[in-house]
């Protein structure tokens, strides 16, 4: 084995050192074979041999299904070698899958499930069981009874012959039920449990806390937001309970893509949790203590920080004595110029090729959405220009009427100016390269700029350039709708997942701006982007024709529903009420970046309410997180509680969830009462 002479070649393995009472990242020098870069990935410490063992994930083009090897003592990775004999009994590759350690025999670790290379349509629910001693694969024969749909993005653990399968998703569909598979009878049972029942999640964490017999789940997201909370399952007793939590929760707002550890030893006198990365409103690099007893968040200083791994999701972390080790996943660019060079240089392993592709296109989306006056100059071929000031761009976005938001807007209006300075330089075949590479050309794009072009227009001149930051709403949706019926510069398909000719064509950069689903997708890495011509399955089921009425909103934003009283009343008379129904799903599944439609939609059936749809609305309500139609729901069944007390709708009313009649026989309690 040879020490490797290039970091730009190899990933980092990042350890965490807690001394006393301060914490020192060390960046450690690996020799042995190539650990390719890679996220949503596995791995598993075997503390008897001290090694690490890591499993699959993406490495920005292809899934894996490698095995590698940390040695902590040599420090050195070793990859697996396997016949083609090998193979044939060996996982297919795959990310966002979930593994443990046996913790009774510790020779050997299980692997369930995991995603294949097109998300949401390859997921699979196969189970593996790899053995230290050969280092080999062996697939578990799972009786059919009970036994779960593919998923991803869920998590796995080991406790008392048992394995334990908890949330996770397919792409379209979230998953909050937990599930036993007996590795002695070899079937999966269902649990019947008692208490608070959790919500749908993926990508959070599992740990198994021995002591107490309890399973405690971290975070997560689903279709609807990101999850804080942090829940215990008690084996004992079979009961969900939510830990409380203390007021103080800014180092933990939701978080996904995260890695946990647990510490029960002398590092300290109460158990408690450390809980690195992660995305949020973006990604963190901080490091986290969860007390488990007082349920406090406390943020740990780090001394010598430029040590520190940059921010990150989509990575795996162990702990083995006293040191925690970061391994891989998913970053962010940085908008400097010398941090994107530095970066890609000493930890260019955390990036793939579609994540930074994928993270330069978000960015021009939210330039050419929420600040349409930058948009005609915004071209393909400007956008590493533009990544790289975008951290100015962002704060003006986020506040136009302050005093900073004004100095950031004259920064804007400079950079606009800049791009038309430029445009003579011809950067077309530049773009082209982007575009057929899957990689941005943008560091020798910088290069070749007259430095004045840069360092000086960008400062002066300002007066001779002036852009309105309140552009009108009317050009501005002009300007979509043109966009929209341009069908020559058309990048992504989105089709049906039931039939395949049915195909929709649309703007990449639209959906990522306007839906947090689309961008989640590519900040996760999952979503191929590198020829800008990707497809990509819609949820089952869609009504094409209601579908193109979301995705108008989603381009003219209100235009889409037609102020005029004659406009409106043909556009709802063309809705029934499960196609309004249909459409605020999709607002929720979708996860628009603002609650305007969900408005219009609540709206809208609001004034289509009576006894005979209001228990479904109401259901659909709860399940979407619709609060204006909920409430509205609500007063109209406690206003009108004779008639569904009758024989007739008493069973509707008698089939709802146990929470939402307490909330109706409050509402007429209150009723009752105020009109005492």
């Amino acid at each position: 084995m040879v020490e490797s002479q290039s970091d730009f070649l190899r990933p980092t393995l990042f350890q965490q050192k807690f001394e006393n009472s301060f914490n020192k990242w060390e960046r450690l020098i690996a020799l042995g074979d190539t650990f390719s870069a890679r996220s949503g990935h596995t791995s598993i410490l075997d503390e008897t041999n001290k090694k690490i063992y890591v499993f699959g994930g993406y490495n920005g083009s292809d899934m894996l299904n490698d095995v590698f090897i940390f040695d902590i003592e040599q420090s050195s990775w070793t990859e697996v070698q396997y016949t083609e004999e090998d193979l044939i009994t060996h996982p297919r590759a795959r990310s966002s899958h979930a593994c443990c350690l046996d913790t009774d025999y510790k020779d050997r670790f299980y692997m369930y499930g995991g995603t294949g290379k097109n998300l949401g349509q390859e997921n699979f629910n196969d189970l593996w069981v790899f053995e230290i001693r050969t280092l080999k694969f062996r697939e578990i024969n799972q009786s059919k009874i009970n036994k779960p749909s593919g998923s991803y993005g869920h998590s796995l653990n080991y406790f008392e012959n048992a394995l334990y399968l908890f949330g996770g998703t397919n792409g379209f569909d979230y998953y909050k039920n937990l599930l036993r598979f007996d590795l002695l009878q070899f079937q999966w049972q269902k649990i019947q449990v008692t208490g608070l029942e959790p919500e749908p999640r993926y990508k959070h964490c599992a740990l198994i806390q021995e002591k107490q017999n309890k399973l405690i789940i971290l975070g997560g997201i689903n279709q609807a937001k990101r999850l804080g909370n942090i829940l215990e399952f008690s084996f004992d007793k079979l009961q969900w309970t939510l830990q409380p939590l203390n007021k103080n929760k800014q180092f933990f707002k939701g978080r996904y893509g995260h890695s946990t550890n647990i510490v029960t030893g002398d590092l300290m006198d109460k158990p408690y949790l450390l809980i690195f990365g992660g995305s949020e409103d973006k990604q963190k690099d901080d490091l986290i203590v969860y007390e488990l007893k007082s349920g406090n968040f406390n943020k740990q200083a780090i001394l010598d920080e430029e040590s520190a791994p940059t921010s990150r999701d989509f990575h795996s972390s162990v702990l083995f004595d006293n040191q925690l080790y970061i391994i891989g996943g998913s970053l962010l660019l940085y908008c400097d110029e010398q941090k994107i060079f530095h970066d890609l240089t000493i930890i260019v392993y955390d990036e793939t090729q579609s994540k930074i592709i994928g993270n330069l296109y978000s960015n021009h989306a939210l330039i050419k959405i929420k600040a349409p006056s930058l948009s005609r100059k915004c071209t393909q071929l400007d956008i590493g220009i533009i990544s790289q000031h975008f951290k100015s761009l962002q704060d003006l976005l986020k506040s136009d009427q302050s005093e900073k938001g004004k100095e950031l807007n004259q920064i804007a209006q400079n950079l606009y100016r800049t791009l038309n300075e430029i445009s003579d330089l011809k950067l077309k075949n530049q773009s082209k390269q982007l575009k057929a590479k899957g990689k941005s050309p943008y560091g020798q794009v910088v290069q070749n700029l007259p430095k004045v072009t840069l360092e000086e227009q960008i400062q002066v001149n300002s007066n001779l350039f002036t852009v309105n930051p309140q552009q009108k709403e009317e050009e501005f949706t002009n300007q979509m709708i043109r966009l929209y019926n341009d069908s020559t510069s058309y990048d992504f398909t989105l089709q049906s997942i039931d039939n395949e000719t049915v195909q929709i064509r649309v703007h990449l950069f639209v959906l990522v701006a306007r839906c947090d689903y689309f961008k989640g997708l590519i900040d996760s890495g999952m979503l191929e982007t590198q020829n800008f011509t990707s497809k990509f399955s819609l949820k089952p089921g869609i009504n094409f024709d209601i579908f193109k009425l979301f995705l108008k909103f989603i381009y003219f934003d209100r235009d889409a529903f037609p102020t005029t009283k004659q406009s409106s009343i043909q556009s709802q008379a063309l809705l029934t009420l499960d196609e309004t129904l249909y459409l605020l799903d999709l607002n929720s599944f979708y996860c628009l970046s603002n609650d305007r439609f969900k408005l219009l939609c609540e709206q809208r059936l609001s004034g289509s309410i009576d006894k005979y749809n209001i228990m479904q609305i109401l259901d659909m309500a709860e399940k979407l997180n619709a609060k204006k139609i909920k409430d509205i729901a609500i007063d109209y069944i406690s206003s009108n509680f004779d008639i569904f007390s009758t024989d007739a709708m008493a069973n509707q009313l008698y089939q709802l969830e146990k929470e939402l009649l307490i909330e109706i026989i409050k509402a007429k309690a209150e009723k009752e009462y105020n009109q005492k």
